[in-house]
């Protein structure tokens, strides 16, 4: 793989990008190896998300120190394909939970089962709050929450002393 073209490959990209590729972790990383050739994309801290989306499933080949200094940006041109691809202890290594928590919903339910399993409570925290955003869950990322908060609007409020007005007799 290391004899290709990086100019052709980066070409066939797009193509390759799309399809769910059975390449090992070491295949792949020889891949975007070619990828991030000057004659290619350049090097992976030059790269918008347009590249990430061009590059598709081949990004899941990013080295560890590549992938874990991807920037809020660049996340969000991850496809979910590349992002199920990534070896679950790889994704636990490589994504703390503030790059998690700009995930967008595709790519966070693109995490695989085993994926999850490899995570720390605080990046299952992060991840589970893209996944449930209508929840307001406040987290300290030190490993702590404070759970929900409840506080009931005016109007039920309202509703509650009427029906205590309605159900106890007046003196």
């Amino acid at each position: 793989m290391g004899a290709f073209n990086p100019v052709e490959f980066s070409k066939a990209a797009l193509r390759l990008g799309g399809l769910r590729l059975s390449c090992s972790e070491e295949q792949l990383l020889s891949l975007v190896r070619l990828l991030t050739h000057s004659l290619a994309f350049g090097p992976t801290s030059s790269w918008g998300p347009d590249v990430f989306i061009e590059i598709g499933a081949l990004a899941a080949g990013l080295p560890d120190m590549s992938m874990s200094a991807l920037v809020k940006e660049q996340i969000e041109g991850v496809t979910p394909l590349a992002v199920s691809l990534i070896p679950p202890k790889k994704f636990a290594v490589v994504f703390d939970q503030s790059q998690i928590s700009v995930f967008s919903y595709e790519q966070a339910v693109a995490v695989t089962t085993s994926q999850r399993a490899a995570l720390s409570d605080v990046q299952q925290t992060a991840l589970a709050m893209v996944l449930t955003p209508w929840e307001d869950r406040p987290v300290d990322f030190r490993g702590r929450s404070s759970g929900l908060i409840l506080s009931p609007s005016p109007l039920c409020f309202l509703v509650g002393l009427l029906t205590l007005r309605i159900l106890l007799p007046c003196p």
